[in-house]
């Protein structure tokens, strides 16, 4: 399981393949892996251990999503059942990427709005969408644990 992120901007700030590329670029965690379509980011912090990845598949320039806003084509996503370092550094990164390129997130974990209307998200705010989640994510795992010990697995 996964929590999973898309990216949108306005008309006025359409981002373009080629600048994402160099934004990355400039991070040492992000290895970029380039498809016939797009490219795979993979983020991978040794010192923290924290990973996920983004990816970005080419848009039709004409597509508009919601009348005013393009999809970006870049998606996010990170495993749940993660320690919770996980959110701190990973939604971090999604804020600061947000803001670089005046990026609107649509989160599929935000329950309070259905369905998810792409918009300007805190990194608390995304904090508190992934928790909920993971913790029962963790919860889940541990329950099976539990009860793979008790049959003698």
């Amino acid at each position: 399981m996964t929590y999973d992120l898309r990216f949108y901007h306005n008309v006025a700030s359409k981002v373009g393949e080629m600048e994402f590329v160099d934004y990355f670029l400039q991070i040492s965690q992000c290895k970029i892996e380039f498809l016939p379509d797009g490219f795979i980011v993979d983020y991978d912090n040794e010192e923290t251990g924290v990973y996920f990845y983004l990816s970005y598949v080419r848009q039709n320039a004409d597509d508009l999503c919601r009348d005013i806003l393009f999809d970006s084509g870049l998606s996010f996503e990170v495993n749940y059942g993660r320690p919770v370092i996980f959110a701190f550094e990973s939604m971090q990164f999604v804020s600061d990427l947000a803001n670089h390129f005046d990026l609107l997130i649509e989160n599929y974990q935000d329950l309070s709005s259905c369905p998810p209307l792409p918009k300007k998200y805190t990194v608390q705010e995304l904090i508190e969408t992934w928790g909920p989640f993971n913790e029962m994510v963790n919860r889940l795992v541990e329950s099976k644990r539990n009860k793979e010990q008790e049959d003698g697995r």
